[in-house]
């Protein structure tokens, strides 16, 4: 998508593009996932849920967590 709209990581443009691209939905109830912290800063501005990955099992992991905090409630 983002040489389509001439942005990329981490334009502020690409993630308010890819939100919109989700119609209704909340930026907190997004969780981005990138292994670049300059590219999570963002998405964090905006109210994204945000995971800095380092390897899969890391990520796998703290998705997981995720979606059990927010089963919790």
């Amino acid at each position: 998508m983002s040489y389509e709209v001439g942005y990329a990581k981490p334009d502020l443009e690409i993630y308010t593009l890819a939100l919109e691209q989700f119609g209704d939905v909340e930026p907190n109830q997004i969780v981005f996932l990138d292994d670049q912290e300059r590219c999570l800063a963002p998405a964090r501005e905006m109210g994204m849920q945000t995971i800095l990955v380092t390897d899969a099992s890391q990520a796998i992991s703290e998705v997981n967590s995720l979606l059990e905090r927010d089963h919790a409630h």
